[in-house]
């Protein structure tokens, strides 16, 4: 009970919130809840694929509670959040002594998750070497904490979540071809918004009620707001309405937002991206949110979903720059 409680209350500290259950009555959310209902009871390591944004930490939350391990902890790990060489410590735990600063043994991720479920946010962002070991743990076998000379097991069942494709990652090298068929063999596509538009309304309410508590007002949505929405491509997916929300909830003065009080892109902004790989999609959202924001990194943070660190990383990552895209 006590590993529960103590991983329960480090998901909500670190969970961002999109939604506190799937919302959405539509053909895509129907498919995803059937795949979930029948995985959900199975012992299967799973992969849930999707864009960022998509809600892939509420797939495996609902896979977790309507399994028969739902009484034991859900840990997650953002496996992005983490270099390789603290993730393998925080993954498999440590020894007094393992390394400098180890001054006492460390119960890792697979530990705390006993009986339980390991939710592994950013698979495809695990090391090669914590690939490796990862494996075994899904084979059954016993992996080695940081400095141990034996080996010790749980019972873990992984679901794990990507936004890359891991074909791609597999032929670039970065991601072992054998565990990519342990895993590719039961995967959960998370849909992006895009894809079930006709859940915007519902999902409008869901969220604007939980921000008219937060903001202690009753706010709604004009048609033409709605309609707006409804047109948009959503390359943030659901994170991302609920933060152009949330950001006309706070700016706003009155108890109906209309369409000019919504932070998206119009005209020749909202020109679609160069192509559909996943990388091409998050640049795109990143140059829109920088400009429509004229450079505040902070607010297109909000508007992306992400702290103001990953994003000056992804901007990093991708070449962007703060000056050249705000003055475009």
């Amino acid at each position: 009970m006590r590993r529960n409680l103590e991983a329960e209350n480090s998901r909500l500290r670190s969970h961002s919130p999109i939604a506190d259950e799937l919302i959405g009555k539509g053909a895509a959310m129907q498919a995803l809840r059937l795949k979930i209902q029948r995985l959900a009871p199975r012992p299967t390591t799973v992969l849930i694929v999707g864009e960022s944004g998509a809600g892939k930490e509420l797939v495996a939350l609902a896979l977790h509670e309507h399994s028969p391990r739902r009484e034991a902890p859900l840990v997650s790990v953002n496996c992005a959040a983490m270099t390789p060489s603290l993730l393998e410590s925080e993954l498999f735990g440590h020894c007094r002594g393992a390394f400098s600063g180890a001054d006492r043994d460390h119960a890792g991720y697979f530990q705390q998750a006993d009986e339980g479920t390991l939710f592994l946010d950013g698979g495809g962002e695990l090391s090669l070497e914590c690939q490796a070991k990862l494996l075994r743990v899904i084979e059954g076998k016993g992996f080695r904490p940081v400095g141990a000379e034996a080996e010790i097991q749980a019972d873990v069942r992984i679901i794990a979540a990507t936004h890359r494709d891991l074909q791609l990652e597999v032929e670039a090298g970065r991601f072992r071809q054998d565990l990519y068929f342990r895993l590719q063999s039961v995967q959960i596509p998370a849909p992006a918004l895009r894809d079930h538009i006709e859940d915007i309304p519902d999902l409008v309410d869901y969220f604007l009620e939980r921000l008219g508590v937060e903001y202690g007002r009753h706010v709604s949505l004009a048609a033409a707001a709605l309609r707006r929405l409804q047109e948009y491509s959503w390359p943030g997916n659901v994170r991302q309405l609920r933060s152009v929300l949330e950001g006309a909830v706070a700016l706003g003065d009155r108890d109906t937002l209309d369409a000019g009080d919504l932070m998206l892109p119009t005209g020749a902004s909202a020109a679609e991206p160069v192509s559909l790989n996943l990388e091409d999609l998050e640049a795109w959202a990143i140059r829109k949110a920088v400009r429509q924001t004229r450079g505040n990194l902070t607010q297109a943070a909000g508007f992306l979903g992400v702290v103001r660190d990953t994003l000056a990383s992804k901007m990093k990552k991708y070449g962007i720059s703060r000056g050249d895209v705000s003055s475009t």
